[in-house]
């Protein structure tokens, strides 16, 4: 994953490059990603027309937020491709509800969500997330993917 003291420049690359709104994040744990892993303390880097403020992301925080229990990282290890494969279809066909997997997912999900502007907080990302995961969308959207990258040459 990208190391915490990496958050900074790349945050300030991006907006050099002219991208008006991202967060850059060195998850909890070492991981690459925002998570609920009660070992160690995130970093993250808010950019937003042109202005970089940075974050301290802690997990148990965040945790709280989402209503979801802080979990050790080791729960998010993934494994070989096969693997990694079948417990992304389990997720998606809501096999895998209220994982540490799932729970992972929605909050990447709706920070992403709040970062592009389609909610105005991540409680609402989180409850968009989720209705596409359960709802099915999610799998849908993964079907088409699958079905077009079949027809290339």
């Amino acid at each position: 994953g990208l190391a915490p003291a990496y958050v900074e420049p790349v945050a300030q690359a991006l907006t050099a490059l002219g991208c008006t709104r991202a967060e850059v994040v060195h998850g909890a744990g070492g991981l690459d990603e925002l998570s609920f892993a009660a070992e160690g303390q995130g970093a993250g880097a808010l950019v937003d027309k042109g202005e970089v403020e940075l974050l301290d992301i802690d997990a148990r925080d965040e945790a709280e937020y989402y209503g979801v229990p802080v979990i050790p990282k080791d729960a998010l290890r993934g494994g070989l491709a096969h693997e990694n494969a079948t417990a992304l279809l389990s997720l998606l066909e809501s096999k895998a509800m209220d994982s540490a997997y799932e729970h992972a997912v929605l909050h990447n999900a709706a920070v992403a969500l709040f970062i592009s502007d389609r909610v105005d907080e991540g409680l609402d990302g989180w409850n968009l997330a989720l209705k596409a995961l359960r709802g099915g969308a999610a799998k849908e959207a993964l079907d088409s993917l699958v079905a077009i990258t079949r027809l290339a040459p």
